[in-house]
């Protein structure tokens, strides 16, 4: 199965392991690079995608970029 996309986010933080769970429930396969909220949201590469700065943050394989995970849920779940 294909990915939809990158989770930027911390491996065992409960709002990306909330993501995670309900991308696995619906079949979905969802790459998780690990982002840390201190240092990693911070970076110039980082803010060029997403400037609130925020994790979770969701890029889609069609470039759909999303922060907030309920929205993430939201949308990879439809």
């Amino acid at each position: 199965m294909a990915s939809i996309g990158k989770l930027y986010g911390t491996p065992g933080a409960s709002k990306v392991m909330r993501v995670m769970a309900a991308a696995k429930i619906n079949g979905l396969e969802l790459e998780l690079v690990t982002t840390k909220p201190v240092e990693d949201s911070h970076k110039p590469e980082f803010l060029a995608k997403f400037p609130q700065g925020k994790v979770p943050a969701f890029e889609g394989s069609d470039g759909f970029l999303l922060t907030e995970s309920r929205s993430i849920l939201r949308y990879s779940t439809y």
